[in-house]
């Protein structure tokens, strides 16, 4: 072990000197305060015999500055003096020394204080190295852990979820519970009851996240409270996911309702439209058009129904290869005799895109829905602002995987329209079943069936849309796998 000895008597440090080397430590010696400071700071030994009396700076002065050094807290310091009165020994203790050993020095007892000091110094090694494995594992904890004293200040904090939240270390110690956690009430409550001597666990809402803590309290060996220890982990996620599934359960349940609804409906109106048809055949020229009348809504009718059938439906796609250009060229065609030019409607559809594999039918009605929704927002912005022009554009392209222009395995099409757009709020809410905001004339299936459809075809959909200025329906469809290069060009360029 290296020692640093200060002792400003030569023949006391000739001595110890002797004993410390013969005993196999290595010994640096001087003979006043500031020599042993400096060579200290310079040596940084672990092990300091310091003598109370020296010249200019004196033992005492030299344990402050040790202990006020970052290496101090790991070094062990041994005052040497003549002074034994409990006062004196007070004194070096309250300087930071962690003993002391009477003059004149004897050997034995000098060799007792070292294997003291050793056994010390082991025990600081083996907490220090057990401190960082703690931080180690709490640090890498995705969850925070925190501690509190007795007056409610956080002391620790760690964990990989500081990170998550948007905090560090610094965020929390030295701070109150009830400052640190005052935009979660439900957090200050269960702190004040972890100090009052009980453990709780609270679910609540902490910097935009959803937290579970488990705070409890820091008792000591006589029973009394000294401070507590919290825990908290972000489960956004977990709850985003019980959404999801909460979700996915009611679809599955209405739409298991609205199968059986839908399919007795559809029976009646079927005999409905039976019996009208037989009607117009036999009635006279003034109930033709009342009964047209009724046929219509009949029809009407049928259509919400084919629609509900088709949303709750759990027929899988795959019936073959789907040139999708060219089923959004029909698509198209159809959309402008609707218009009847009153709406510009453009078809763009990419070189060499792909096949998909799936149900052309439910692929025909998910590019259809989109458009007559399209129509359907740019009709409503022409007319509430007296615009003549409006544009529907249908796009098909195969996604780029990378930068490098690299096929990707997907094929998207885009149908994009100047219309009136939807804001954030209804945005959210696009693909509820029964959501309109067309009132009595929409049904609030399209869209929700549409989502339906391109997920059975295990693609995806996207919509980005300003209000005022029109949106994007973005649909990602997987490439028919035999067909990754071939060519799939129908509806020519623009139209």
């Amino acid at each position: 072990m290296r020692i640093l000895l200060a002792e400003d008597d030569s023949a006391t440090r000739r001595t110890v000197e002797h004993l410390l080397t013969t005993w196999g430590h290595e010994v640096v010696a001087c003979g006043d305060g500031e020599a042993a400071w400096a060579r200290f700071c310079a040596d940084g030994p672990r092990l300091l015999l310091l003598d109370w009396v020296m010249p200019g700076l004196d033992g005492l002065a030299v344990c402050r500055r040790v202990r006020g050094h970052p290496a101090g807290a790991a070094t062990q310091v041994v005052m040497l003096t003549g002074r034994v009165e409990l006062a004196d020994v007070e004194a070096a203790l309250a300087a930071g020394a962690d003993d002391y050993l009477p003059k004149p020095v004897d050997a034995a007892q000098l060799k007792i204080r070292l294997q003291i000091a050793a056994y010390r110094l082991q025990l600081q090694t083996q907490l220090q190295e057990s401190e960082a494995r703690q931080g180690c594992i709490l640090d890498g904890l995705p969850a925070v852990v925190w501690a509190l004293n007795r007056d409610g200040v956080v002391t620790y904090g760690a964990g990989a979820g500081l990170a998550v939240m948007g905090l560090t270390s610094g965020d929390l110690v030295g701070r109150s519970y009830g400052e640190l956690f005052k935009s979660c009430p439900e957090l200050v409550a269960v702190h004040a009851r972890a100090l009052a001597g009980y453990e709780e666990v609270v679910d609540g809402r902490f910097e935009g996240r959803n937290v579970v803590a488990r705070v409890r309290p820091l008792v000591d060996g006589l029973g009394r409270v000294e401070g507590a220890v919290g825990v908290a982990q972000d489960v956004s996620v977990e709850r985003q996911l019980e959404a999801q599934i909460t979700q996915a359960m009611k679809m599955e349940i209405l739409g298991q309702l609205v199968a059986s609804i839908a399919h007795d409906f559809n029976n009646l109106l079927t005999g409905m439209m039976g019996h009208l048809e037989l009607l117009q055949l036999d009635a006279g020229e003034a109930l033709q058009e009342d009964l047209a009348g009724v046929m219509e809504a009949a029809r009407h009718g049928a259509e919400l129904t084919r629609q509900l059938l088709s949303f709750s439906r759990r027929r899988e796609p795959g019936t073959g290869a789907v040139d999708v250009g060219d089923l959004c060229g029909q698509a198209v065609r159809l959309v402008r005799r609707m218009v009847k030019g009153e709406i510009e409607v453009l078809i763009r559809v990419a070189h060499e895109v792909p096949s998909v594999w799936g149900d052309p039918e439910q692929i025909y009605q998910v590019v259809m829905n989109l458009c007559v929704n399209a129509r359907d927002a740019v009709q409503q912005a022409c007319a509430a602002r007296d615009r003549r022009h409006g544009q529907i554009t249908v796009e098909v392209a195969r996604a780029e995987a990378n930068g490098e222009g690299a096929p990707s395995g997907e094929v998207v099409v885009t149908v994009r329209d100047n219309g009136c757009g939807i804001d954030e709020a209804t945005r959210c809410r696009l693909f509820e079943p029964f959501f309109t905001t067309k009132g009595e004339r929409g049904t609030g299936l399209g869209l929700a069936t549409v989502q339906r459809l391109v997920e059975r075809h295990h693609g995806r959909i996207e919509v980005v849309s300003t209000p005022g200025e029109g949106s994007t329906f973005t649909v990602h469809l997987p490439a028919f796998p035999g067909e990754r290069e071939a060519a799939a060009v129908a509806g020519g360029g623009d139209g």
